[in-house]
C-alpha cells in the first residue's frame, strides 16, 4: 500500500540514513545475507516512455517527504 498514495511520508531515525546509493546497496546486501527477504525503495514518481510519449507518475507517489528523527 505504501506505493499507491499520491504523497508518501517516511519517518526514519537519523542513524538509519546512508551516505549514498552505494552505501545503501552494501547495507541491503548485508541485510539479505542475514535473512531479510524484502525491501521497498520509494524514490518518487516514475517516468516511462514504453508506449511512446514520456509519461510521469504512473507508478509510485508523486510527492515524497522524509521526517528524520534524532536518535535517543
Amino acid at each position: 500500500m505504501s506505493l499507491y498514495p499520491r504523497t508518501h511520508v517516511g519517518v526514519v531515525r537519523a542513524s538509519d540514513l546512508h551516505a549514498d546509493v552505494e552505501a545503501t546497496a552494501a547495507w541491503l546486501h548485508d541485510e539479505f545475507d542475514a535473512g531479510r527477504d524484502s525491501a521497498v525503495l520509494a524514490t518518487g514518481a516514475s517516468a516511462t516512455a514504453d508506449m511512446g510519449e514520456l509519461v510521469h507518475g504512473v507508478h509510485g507517489p508523486q510527492d515524497v517527504h522524509a521526517v528524520v528523527v534524532t536518535d535517543r
